[in-house]
């Protein structure tokens, strides 16, 4: 069933992959090129603001979290000794150079995400190109630098760490079938020749980046509940609990805590988006229309904008 779609361009693109689902058992073998090349073109638009999104939770999430630290240690006036004071200084100084870093460190990451997801794009294009015009040598030279340059990327995203783990630790966990190039038998003699020489490579990479984004939306999720928490017990529950009277707004707090759960379960479209665009590629590798994982990668597409749009809402409104 085609998901309820509400921004035109991504509707456009399941009508032209349903009309090509229709019509595939007697159309051209490469007529689902360009919806995927709009599709996957779709999700990398997409991939730099969920990393932008990230990167504003998990400073909110950090200030939250040295705020409540701050609390915890205790005052300097309260101590009884220079050594006492000196001691809860280095232990402030200490604690706040550690969240600094870690987010130097996540700003490192989605770096390198944004990076692959540009070369990822390039070698989307390019393929769309060979597609439309075997004889086009200028797109199949443009697809192996784009793959030259992923590899190297992959190289260096391998010595990483992103949620705990580094990237190359990630990529070990990946699942999934290996992607068969040499049956996909295209009449285009370029695509077959593409295809033969860099979808193990592409598959590779793409298993590569599902296993990041996953990673992505595991910490984006983390952040997001450690914040709900807090908020929830500053402005639900204490004033529920110790309060003689609810504030006027207590129960639009309680409601939109409540929201915020459903945006951090929500986040589980990103993981899904980055499957359905493997899933594709490798049908398209492989000779198969792969209309299936085309559809679902553009209702996953849409559900990530969605869920971008929600946060971003939040956080202007000071959520």
């Amino acid at each position: 069933m085609v998901p309820k779609i509400r921004s035109a361009p991504i509707r456009r693109l399941v009508l032209g992959a349903a009309f090509i689902a229709l019509s595939a058992c007697a159309g051209a073998p490469t007529e689902n090129f360009d919806r995927f090349a709009e599709a996957g073109l779709a999700y990398t638009d997409t991939v730099p603001r969920l990393a932008d999104e990230s990167f504003r939770i998990a400073v909110e999430t950090t200030a939250f979290r040295l705020e409540e630290a701050h609390v915890g240690m205790g005052s300097l006036g309260a101590t009884e000794s220079e050594e006492e004071k000196e001691r809860l200084i280095a232990l402030r100084s200490a604690g706040l150079t550690e969240a600094q870093q870690a987010l130097r460190d996540r700003l490192d990451i989605l770096a390198g995400i944004k990076d692959q997801n540009e070369q990822l794009r390039g070698y989307f294009v390019s393929l769309a190109a060979l597609a439309a015009d075997e004889a086009d040598e200028g797109a199949a030279k443009a697809a192996t630098g784009f793959v030259g340059r992923l590899l190297s990327l992959n190289r260096e995203l391998a010595t990483k760490t992103i949620a705990g783990r580094t990237v190359e630790e990630i990529a070990a966990r990946a699942t999934g079938p290996v992607v068969k190039a040499a049956a996909a038998g295209y009449r285009n003699a370029a695509l077959n020749r593409e295809f033969k020489a860099h979808a193990e490579a592409i598959d590779a990479t793409l298993r590569l980046h599902e296993a990041l984004m996953e990673a992505l939306a595991e910490q984006m999720r983390d952040d997001l509940a450690a914040r709900t928490r807090v908020r929830r017990r500053e402005e639900v529950e204490r004033p529920y609990v110790q309060g003689d009277t609810l504030p006027g707004d207590w129960a639009q707090r309680f409601e939109a805590s409540f929201a915020r759960e459903q945006e951090i379960a929500s986040l589980a479209a990103a993981r899904s988006a980055a499957s359905s665009l493997r899933a594709s590629y490798r049908a398209l590798a492989e000779g198969r229309p792969g209309t299936a994982s085309i559809l679902a990668l553009i209702g996953d597409v849409e559900r990530v904008i969605e869920v971008i749009e929600e946060l971003r809402g939040e956080g202007a409104a000071g959520g």
